[in-house]
């Protein structure tokens, strides 16, 4: 599928680099993104319990990690931006959440990468696990501090 580089992927390019992915190891992932998917906001991106096989790559819009409260309220984790992974953790970690969730808190575009796809990413450029795992631990560092300042 082909991107509009300046439009739909200039956000996922401007993280990337700055966690140090060079403009080959960029384009190499962006060859891999599937599935483009506009989702109105208020909708869910990933809904608890959605069975798993890839990963959603946040284009344009914001979105927010939730879960339900038994009393119907939710419990915001994390808020996502364009060119954030909505769960890239769930492919590092496979045993999933049944409670949470991703919601569109705007319009968004989202595109998708299958694991089997990520699998040969990281086999052609094992660097490129490196530049993930940074991703995924920043978003986690992120979820930590809001929980931590939830519980104050």
């Amino acid at each position: 599928m082909n991107f509009d580089r300046d439009a739909e992927i200039k956000a996922l390019t401007l993280k990337f680099e700055r966690l140090g992915m060079s403009k080959d190891e960029l384009n190499l992932l962006i060859q891999f993104l599937k599935h483009r998917a506009r989702v109105p906001a208020g909708a869910d991106i990933i809904h608890p319990a959605q069975s798993i096989g890839q990963s959603r790559v946040l284009l344009s819009g914001m979105a927010c990690s939730y879960r339900r409260l038994e009393n119907g309220a939710r419990e915001i984790y994390s808020f996502q931006h364009p060119g954030d992974f909505c769960d890239l953790y769930r492919y590092v970690l496979p045993e999933r959440n049944d409670a949470i969730a991703v919601q569109a808190l705007t319009d968004c575009l989202v595109a998708t990468i299958a694991y089997a796809d990520i699998e040969r990413i990281l086999a052609q450029r094992p660097r490129l696990g490196l530049l993930l795992w940074r991703a995924t631990a920043l978003e986690a560092g992120i979820v930590r501090e809001r929980l931590s300042n939830a519980r104050r």
